[in-house]
């Protein structure tokens, strides 16, 4: 698993997306509305089990989910084919 990932590199790559603060090796998403792909978590798994940096998730609001339950139900109602 080490040799494929390394600690200075994974921190700058993660840094586009989240704040590091090194002093107290914690890791936090910059904002709620970040997906974090696979590659991403595993640079993120690599640094919280090897390195020993706490990852720290942000609170997901439920207003996201309302909103994407409010466009998914917009998507049933559109018809999918056109009578002519």
């Amino acid at each position: 698993m080490s040799k494929q990932h390394n600690e200075n590199d994974d921190l700058r790559a993660i840094g586009k997306i989240a704040n590091i603060n090194r002093g107290s090796k914690t890791i936090s998403l910059k904002s709620n509305n970040i997906n974090v792909g696979l590659s991403m978590q595993g640079k993120i798994d690599f640094l919280t089990k090897y390195c020993g940096y706490t990852f720290i998730q942000p609170k997901h609001s439920n207003n996201s989910t309302k909103e994407y339950k409010a466009v998914k139900g917009n998507i049933k109602d559109i018809p999918l084919t056109e009578e002519y």
